[in-house]
């Protein structure tokens, strides 16, 4: 019996392209600050540095050998962010082995003197840390603390943070790995998933500046009724239901606030909220 199977890393591929189409027709292109990024390691020919932070999954920055202890790919956004999830695809795919720093931490700094762990790599393409309260941070880096093999080089597709944005809260905790936050971070990589079921007045709400809105989009699984802010009233603009990707007209007036009021009984999973 022959079973087919998709090619060693093609699927992940598949599901990143799939992912980015998605986010672009929504309109999540900009995810904010960009970063620079440098290494103590030498460059394999043309595979330069610059490649790991091109927000291109396909290109990636290869090493001329294997890491040293202390060997480190360093991500620099000139000035702090509020990272609330650090991404690092190394190899030439998420779903198989290859060349990687393959034991290492993930460390952030303010001021590329004094670092703080904030995950580890141990052997993994594809690491995604999400913190449980987002850090203020200039330079995140993944640095080797155990050598590699002779023949196991270092490849780095991207390496990058999602910066979570402030004035996002949520009556219900967030389970392990999700964030308030995320909804507002465009990318539908990240998310928040309520810890229980919603009881009555359970609320998600994205303070921000004041901006013209004219309609909202909520990607994810919820239910309830969604409101804006206009000066000191709050109205209701219209309800969601458990769809992928519900929209709701808001008319064009200046909003400083959104929130949803979650349906009792109900248990949210929200990946982004997005005004336009």
């Amino acid at each position: 019996t022959l079973t087919p199977k998709v090619g060693d890393g093609v699927f992940g591929q598949l599901v990143n392209e799939a992912l980015a189409r998605t986010e672009a027709k929504l309109g999540l292109t900009d995810r904010g600050p960009k970063a620079t990024a440098s290494t103590t390691m030498g460059t394999h020919k043309t595979f330069g540095i610059d490649r790991a932070v091109d927000g291109d999954d396909g290109t990636y920055f290869w090493s001329s050998g294997a890491p040293k202890v202390g060997d480190e790919v360093r991500i620099d956004y000139g000035s702090p962010i509020s990272v609330g999830r650090v991404t690092l695809r190394q190899g030439q795919a998420d779903d198989t082995s290859g060349d990687m720093i393959s034991n290492g931490v993930l460390e952030s700094s303010t001021d590329g003197t004094t670092w703080t762990e904030i995950g580890q790599v141990e052997g993994r393409t594809l690491v995604e840390i999400t913190l449980d309260e987002p850090v203020a941070a200039r330079y995140l880096r993944v640095r080797a603390t155990a050598v590699n093999k002779p023949s196991t080089w270092v490849q780095v597709r991207e390496f990058s943070a999602s910066v979570l944005p402030s004035g996002v809260t949520s009556t219900i905790p967030a389970t392990a790995g999700t964030s308030p936050g995320s909804v507002a971070d465009r990318s539908l990589d990240t998310r928040f998933t309520a810890s229980r079921v919603a009881g009555d007045d359970d609320r998600l709400t994205w303070e921000f500046e004041a901006r013209s809105v004219d309609q909202l989009t909520l990607v994810g699984d919820v239910s309830g009724t969604v409101q804006v802010r206009r000066g000191d009233r709050w109205v209701d603009v219209g309800t969601v239901d458990d769809r992928f990707a519900s929209r709701v007209e808001v008319g064009g007036d200046a909003v400083d606030a959104v929130r949803v009021i979650f349906a009792e009984g109900s248990t949210p999973d929200i990946a982004e909220v997005i005004p336009g």
